[in-house]
């Protein structure tokens, strides 16, 4: 199995979940035929960012630039 690969955080503020997935693999990291279930595993983790409440949605681009003093 491949490392595991987080996506994006599914929410810019608040409370979210990265989904993370890993692939069934080879010696040589191509796709494998021989794993009992080759369509890959599925799992989440908690990510956070500040409240929504009292501020418009902004990116996560926008936030992090924000955040870091622009």
């Amino acid at each position: 199995w491949s490392a595991w690969a987080n996506g994006p955080c599914s929410v810019t503020c608040g409370t979210g979940s990265y989904i993370r997935t890993t692939n069934c693999i080879d010696q040589f990291f191509r796709n494998c035929t021989t794993c009992t279930n080759n369509t890959g595993r599925i799992n989440s983790r908690p990510c956070f960012y500040p409240s929504c409440t009292g501020r418009r949605r902004r990116s996560l681009t926008s936030w992090l630039l924000s955040w870091l003093g622009d």
